[in-house]
């Protein structure tokens, strides 16, 4: 949730809205805590004031750049929410399912993280949003932890 957290802030903190651009994997640390924190924002761009997209050079990392922006140059706050889906989805892929302890956690993940790579940018929803469905993911768990105590 820090990421997404993270990325709503760039999102929404400022008149004018900062897009990550490289979001991935790559970019992620944690800290002493084991927080996730979120780094690299040498390729961050601001979309203009009153504007609802950038167009700029086509950087990040393949696997992790929206179509959109590759087929256009074309950056907007879905963009960032493509990269987040692809680092999530890249986070399941690699865990082994045996070692996990929840499964229905892993499968609404899962089902959210794909939300997050369509094709169709107007097909994914905010940052915002992605942090609150991880946050009521996170939430439902905690409850079922405390009834299982």
């Amino acid at each position: 949730m820090d990421i997404a957290d993270a990325v709503t802030y760039l999102h929404l903190a400022n008149s004018k809205t900062i897009i990550h651009r490289h979001i991935s994997s790559d970019n992620i640390f944690l800290d002493q805590h084991f927080g996730t924190k979120l780094s690299d924002f040498g390729l961050s761009v601001s979309i203009p004031y009153g504007e609802r997209h950038v167009d700029a050079q086509v950087v990040g990392t393949f696997g992790f750049t929206a179509p959109e922006c590759i087929a256009t140059g074309r950056y907007t706050e879905k963009s960032d929410v493509f990269g987040f889906g692809a680092m999530l989805t890249e986070l399941y892929l690699e865990t082994n399912i045996f070692h996990l302890e929840n499964k229905e956690q892993l499968k609404a993940c899962s089902e959210l993280a794909l939300r997050y790579v369509e094709q169709d940018p107007e097909e994914r929803p905010t940052m915002k949003e992605v942090a609150q469905e991880l946050r009521q993911i996170t939430l439902l768990q905690q409850r079922k932890d405390c009834k299982d105590f």
